[in-house]
């Protein structure tokens, strides 16, 4: 599978920042998108609070961040990114089966 980051630009990259504090997780995330042409993993963060710095400071079209991430969470971690930066993307990673969780994600 092939991602394209642009319909303007086929070839332009897709940057990602990664945000769970397992170091393990993070690593396999990298590896599994790294493998994709057109994907480039930019920063890695461990807590909430980093993932907002770094995503600020980096600029990524993708943020992936688990919903339970120290300092901050996930949900609150989205909410401040896309008040300040409207046009990122999050991919909210869970382990929970809570439609709640799933809900509230879909609303910000």
């Amino acid at each position: 599978m092939t991602f394209e980051s642009s319909k303007t630009d086929p070839f332009k990259e897709i940057t990602v920042v990664l945000a769970d504090d397992h170091k393990v997780v993070r690593q396999g995330l990298r590896a599994i998108l790294e493998a994709e042409r057109g994907l480039r993993v930019i920063g890695e963060a461990g807590s909430g609070l980093e993932a907002i710095r770094l995503v600020e400071r980096l600029r990524p079209n993708v943020l992936v961040l688990d919903l339970m991430i120290p300092e901050l969470n996930g949900l609150e971690v989205t909410r401040q990114l896309k008040k300040r930066l409207p046009k990122i993307r999050v991919v909210i990673l869970s382990m929970h089966s809570h439609e709640s969780y799933v809900v509230e994600a879909l609303k910000i």
